[in-house]
C-alpha cells in the first residue's frame, strides 16, 4: 500500500470504526503513514500541528526536533537518550540512575539556595565536592551532625554527642597538625612514633613557658618553667622498686631534696655539701675522705665560738671552748657511762693509747697506756668518790702505776717505782710546803738521820 494523505480543515471522517479513527496495518511500501506539513510550533497542550485531547501511545521510538514540554507524568519503559535536559519540577526516579559509563563520566551538579553553594561530582578529578561552605548533614538538615568546610580553610566535623572512629588505624600525615580545643577522652593505648623513630610530645600549662615535653631527640622527659611533678600516691618505700615513685637508673637533682620521713641509702652517698636540720641516725660506718686525703669535720656547740674540729691538715682533734671570757670558756672532753648503778670499781671513762698497726705485732700492738676514772665507792645521792688511775705497759698490757684517789692521795702501785725530779739544781726542783729544798740528793743521803729525812720527803711528794 502506498498512500499520501494530507489532513486539512475540510477533511471529513472517511472511515469509521467503533474504537479507531484511522488504522493502518500494512507497512510495506510506505515511509510515512501520517505526514503533516503544518509547521505550527507548540507552546501548550492545545497548540501545534497535532492536538490530542487524550493520550498518545507510541510503540516505537519518537524523535522530537524541538523542545519537549510535558505537563503530566512521563513513563518511559526504555532508554531515554537526551542531549540536554531542563527539568523545572520535581523528579521521581524509581530505578538505578547512571551517569556516563565506566572510564567516561560526566559532571553532576546540584545548586543550593545560596549563590556559590552547590554539590558537584567532578568527573575529571574523581571528586565529590561541596562548594562554598555547604554542609554534609546526617539525619536531617537541621540536625547537629554534619561536616562543613569554612571559608578560612577549616574542616569541621560536628556531632550531637560523640564522634566515633572505628577504624583500626587513624593515620595523620607528618605535615599535618592536630589541634583539639575541647576535652579529650582516650580509652585505649596511645602510641607516638615507633621503635627508634619517635616524635616530640608537649603539654602546656596555665603559666607562660611552663610545659612538659617528651624530647625524642634527647630521649628525655622535661618539665620546663615552673612545672612540678606531683605524685599523690602515698605508698611508702621499702626498697628501690617500691613506693609512689621509683627509677631503674640514677637521679640527678640540681636543687634541694626534701625527704619528709626516713631516707634509706643502700649504696655510697657522695654529697658535696650537706645541711641537716634535724636528728641524724646512721646505722653503718661513717668515713670522711680517703687514706691520705681527708676533710675537716666540725661540730659546733650552743655557745658562740665553741666547736670540736678534726683538722685534717694538722691531723688533730681540737675541742675549743666558748668565746666568752669565763672560767668555763675552755674546751671540754666528757667521758661518761650509761650505767645506772655505780659500784666500787666501775669505770666511768677511760682513754687508751695504742699502736695497732705496728709491724712487730705481739705486745707492740696492745694498749700501751690508759688513763681511767674508777669509782672508789658505791655511788648515791651524796657519794661520787672517784679515783684517777694511770696505767702503762712495758712488756705486755698496761698495768696500774699511779692512782690519785678521791681525797687527792697519790699512790704508786709498786714499791719499786722511783720518783725522779729531773731538775733539782737549788733553783728549781723539789719543794716542801712551798719551800724549795736546796740540798742535793747526796747531802740528803749523807745526813745523820737519812731514814727520817727520806720519810719526810716521801710525805711531801703526796702534793696534799
Amino acid at each position: 500500500m502506498s498512500a499520501n494523505v494530507e489532513i486539512t480543515d475540510t477533511f471529513d471522517q472517511w472511515r469509521v470504526k467503533s474504537n479507531e479513527w484511522l488504522s493502518m496495518t500494512q507497512a510495506a511500501g510506505s515511509s510515512n503513514f501520517i505526514k503533516l506539513n503544518n509547521t505550527t510550533n507548540s507552546t501548550s497542550n492545545t497548540t501545534g500541528s497535532i492536538v490530542s485531547a487524550g493520550g498518545i501511545g507510541i510503540a516505537q521510538s519518537a524523535v522530537v526536533g524541538g523542545n519537549l514540554t510535558i505537563f503530566g507524568d512521563t513513563d518511559i519503559d526504555g532508554t531515554t537518550n537526551l542531549d540536554a535536559v531542563d527539568i523545572d519540577g520535581a523528579v521521581q526516579i524509581d530505578n538505578t540512575l547512571t551517569v556516563g559509563v565506566n572510564g567516561t563520566g560526566y559532571d553532576v551538579k546540584f545548586f543550593g539556595a545560596t549563590s556559590g553553594q552547590h554539590l558537584l561530582w567532578d568527573q575529571s578529578a574523581d571528586e565529590l565536592a561541596l562548594v562554598g561552605d555547604s554542609k554534609l548533614s546526617f539525619h536531617d538538615a537541621a540536625g547537629g551532625e554534619n561536616i562543613i568546610a569554612t571559608s578560612d580553610g577549616h574542616l569541621e566535623i560536628n556531632a550531637g554527642t560523640t564522634l566515633d572512629i572505628t577504624a583500626p588505624t587513624v593515620d595523620i600525615n607528618a605535615a599535618t597538625s592536630l589541634n583539639v580545643d575541647g576535652a579529650t577522652q582516650i580509652n585505649n593505648t596511645v602510641t607516638v612514633g615507633e621503635n627508634d623513630t619517635g616524635y616530640d610530645v608537649k603539654f602546656f600549662g596555665a603559666t607562660a613557658s611552663a610545659f612538659m615535653l617528651w624530647d625524642q631527640s634527647e630521649d628525655d622527659l622535661v618539665l620546663a618553667g615552673v612545672s612540678n611533678l606531683s605524685i599523690d600516691n602515698t605508698d611508702d618505700s621499702s626498697s628501690t622498686t617500691t613506693g609512689s615513685f621509683h627509677t631503674d637508673g640514677g637521679a640527678g637533682i640540681a636543687k634541694k631534696l626534701f625527704v619528709g620521713t626516713d631516707l634509706d641509702v643502700d649504696g655510697t652517698s657522695n654529697l658535696d655539701a650537706v645541711d641537716i636540720d634535724g636528728a641524724v641516725q646512721i646505722d653503718g660506718t661513717v668515713t670522711v675522705g680517703v687514706d691520705d686525703t681527708g676533710h675537716d669535720v666540725k661540730f659546733f656547740g650552743a655557745s658562740s665560738g665553741a666547736f670540736m674540729l678534726y683538722d685534717q691538715s694538722e691531723d688533730t682533734l681540737e675541742i675549743r671552748g666558748a668565746a666568752a671570757d669565763a672560767t668555763t670558756s675552755t674546751g671540754k672532753l666528757l667521758l661518761s657511762t650509761a650505767l645506772t648503778d655505780i659500784n666500787d670499781g666501775d669505770v666511768l671513762g677511760r682513754i687508751d693509747f695504742q699502736a695497732p698497726l705496728e709491724a712487730g705485732s705481739g705486745d707492740a700492738i696492745v694498749v700501751g697506756a690508759t688513763i681511767l676514772a674508777e669509782a672508789d665507792a658505791t655511788f648515791s645521792g651524796t657519794v661520787n668518790s672517784t679515783d684517777l688511775v694511770f696505767l702503762t705497759g712495758d712488756s705486755g698490757a698496761a698495768t696500774e702505776k699511779l692512782r690519785i684517789d678521791s681525797t687527792g692521795q697519790v699512790t704508786f702501785a709498786d714499791g719499786a717505782i722511783d720518783v725522779n725530779i729531773a731538775s733539782h739544781d737549788g733553783t728549781n726542783g723539789l719543794k716542801l710546803g712551798g719551800t724549795l729544798v736546796t740540798v742535793t740528793a747526796s747531802q740528803i743521803n749523807s745526813a745523820t738521820d737519812a731514814a727520817t729525812t727520806g720519810k719526810a720527803i716521801a710525805m711531801a711528794i703526796v702534793f696534799a
